[in-house]
């Protein structure tokens, strides 16, 4: 995009109204990742002028080795990141399905009653994988980013990319399985 690139050279050099420019341009995805991490809108909002804050001070720096689209969503996650250790929230199931997961269909009250048990239980098996392979798996599968621009957010080689989306799977079967053992 030849106007985010002349907009991204004058802020760059501190003009203050091509940064605004590029911020218009990004505000929705800002805030869009910012509400997929958080699952909250206030904090989505909160995090998002942090966001912003961050690109601002970190602009001077950004070495365009990545686009710059790829740039602010790394310093957007980051964000989102940090408010979320502090806040020592996780993403539940329920945020993942406003994301677009849709829960299985009960038909009676102890099917929802199970179901219900069953989603806390994987979010709760989610959740305790660790932080890089969680990430993966809910880059992959729920935003339904390829490999390479998960390679490329994370700034990781594809390998890595693929051998942790397949441990993070592995790990969630091997506890579901032990999960559905202890139950039954």
């Amino acid at each position: 995009m030849e106007e985010e690139a002349i907009l991204l050279k004058k802020a760059k050099r501190g003009d203050l109204a091509a940064f605004e420019a590029l911020v218009r341009l990004y505000q929705n995805k800002i805030y869009a990742l910012a509400l997929r991490m958080t699952g909250d809108a206030e904090d989505a909002f909160d995090v998002a002028q942090e966001s912003v804050l961050k690109l601002y001070r970190a602009l001077p720096k950004f070495r365009q080795e990545s686009s710059f689209s790829t740039w602010v969503y790394r310093i957007t996650r980051n964000a989102s990141l940090d408010f979320r250790r502090k806040k020592r929230a996780s993403l539940s199931l329920e945020a993942l399905y406003e994301q677009g997961l849709e829960p299985l269909a009960a038909e009676n009250i102890e099917e929802r009653v199970i179901l219900a048990d069953e989603h806390r239980a994987l979010e709760r098996l989610i959740a305790e994988l660790p932080a890089s392979l969680r990430e993966v798996i809910l880059l992959r599968d729920v935003d339904g980013y390829s490999y390479e621009e998960i390679a490329q957010i994370l700034q990781t080689a594809l390998g890595t990319v693929k051998s942790r989306l397949y441990r993070a799977r592995e790990m969630l079967r091997k506890k579901w399985k032990e999960h559905g053992e202890n139950d039954g």
